[in-house]
């Protein structure tokens, strides 16, 4: 089921009946390919009012204006990179398996492409910096931690620095991943690729053994 975005962020205003959400989900859903596909200043509100079957004073009431419907989409999506977050599991033979499944796995429920147009077509976290950083560390620097913290438990091992400084450490990268893949689109596929090897070998050089040797 999907995570209620309107309770971490509650100026959305989700419909309280199943047929509502069903609605809003469409029209999230639709704005989001649209966004994907075409990037936020070449699709209108009317295009994604027509594609999803909604009706303008439905989506006023819902998001108040495309700023506002672009913002909830991407927060709508950091929640659901939160549900694969919390649902994760991991099998591999060694702490360094893991954390190159860890990677693999949060890397491919990022929307590159969505966020490319947050960076560059859009204002739209100037009034909420705040909020949405508050959003982005609660659903995704703190359960990373925790998800560093139970490869860490699983195999015995230690790492140079805390969970959640392991945590930053991603996250970080990805931001400056985000800002490569926005300036040269062209190269997108190869830098990602490369950006996943030099996480990976960045990360998995901070394991430790418990008695402080490197592994």
């Amino acid at each position: 089921m999907d995570r209620d975005i309107t309770a971490v962020f509650p100026s959305f205003n989700m419909p309280p009946t199943e047929r509502g959400k069903e609605r809003w989900r469409k029209v999230v859903n639709t704005a989001k390919r649209l966004f994907e596909e075409r990037g936020y200043n070449e699709v209108s509100l009317a295009e994604i009012v027509r594609e999803s079957g909604g009706s303008f004073a439905t989506v006023y009431r819902w998001f108040g204006n495309k700023d506002d419907l672009f913002l909830c989409v991407v927060l709508d999506h950091i929640s659901k990179v939160h549900e694969v977050i919390e649902k994760a599991s991991f099998s591999g033979a060694t702490a360094e398996e893991d954390v190159e499944a860890l990677v693999e796995k949060l890397i491919a429920n990022i929307p590159f492409g969505l966020v490319r147009h947050v960076f560059s077509e859009t204002n739209l976290f100037k009034g909420c910096q705040a909020q949405a950083l508050e959003l982005v560390e609660k659903n995704t620097n703190v359960p990373i931690a925790d998800l560093f913290a139970r490869i860490r438990k699983a195999h015995g091992v230690e790492y140079a620095f805390s969970d959640e400084e392991m945590a930053l450490v991603f996250v970080r990268f990805i931001r400056g991943l985000f800002l490569e893949l926005t300036l040269d689109e062209s190269q997108a596929p190869r830098r990602l690729e490369q950006g996943k090897r030099l996480i990976v070998s960045v990360l998995t050089s901070f394991i430790r053994s418990p008695q402080g040797a490197r592994r």
